[in-house]
């Protein structure tokens, strides 16, 4: 497989793989407030998390680096490094109605974290323990959960979880500290 990195083709070779990621271009990304999206945009209102997180990078924010994941596993593990902020969006089952926006703080209290419920294979909580265990994770990490009315499979969010996207946008760019201009 070829591909472009620095305008140069290169080859996905274990040498060219080491060379993106130690790239200027993955030096800038690792070091700016990051926004993961999670979810499955196949499980109906699992995908909150993604059109969220598409919604963000539409923004254009200056330093801040979108990425959007299927599920959360050690993957992530990568995108927190060197980040000065994260948000992570998701759906998550807190007690709520459909539609409810929660934030939490992540803290690495194991007593806490088990209040960020995922319906992913691996627990959010989980995955950051280990992030900042570590060392991969050294910064502000907040979850803004959206409350899931269906996750069966299908696509498209419930009328609920649809209508909380624009605030949960307005939720993450605010914990963000970004000032975005209406157009």
């Amino acid at each position: 497989m070829r591909a472009l990195l620095n305008n140069k083709p290169f080859n996905t070779s274990p040498l060219d793989i080491r060379e993106a990621y130690s790239s200027k271009w993955y030096a800038i990304a690792a070091l700016s407030e990051v926004v993961v999206g999670l979810g499955n945009v196949f499980m109906r209102d699992d995908g909150v998390g993604v059109m969220v997180a598409k919604a963000i990078e539409a923004l254009g924010l200056e330093g801040v680096s979108v990425f959007v994941e299927e599920s959360s596993d050690l993957t992530l593990l990568d995108v927190f490094e060197g980040a000065s902020k994260v948000v992570v969006v998701d759906s998550i089952r807190a007690g709520g109605r459909p539609g409810d926006i929660h934030i939490r703080s992540f803290t690495g209290d194991v007593s806490i974290e088990p209040s960020l419920p995922s319906l992913h294979g691996l627990q959010l909580h989980e995955v950051l323990q280990v992030a900042k265990s570590t060392g991969s994770l050294t910064c502000p990490v907040v979850v803004v959960g959206i409350e899931p009315r269906d996750v069966s499979l299908g696509q498209g969010l419930s009328s609920e979880v649809a209508a909380a996207v624009p605030k949960a946008v307005e939720t993450v760019v605010r914990q963000l500290g970004a000032r975005v201009e209406k157009r």
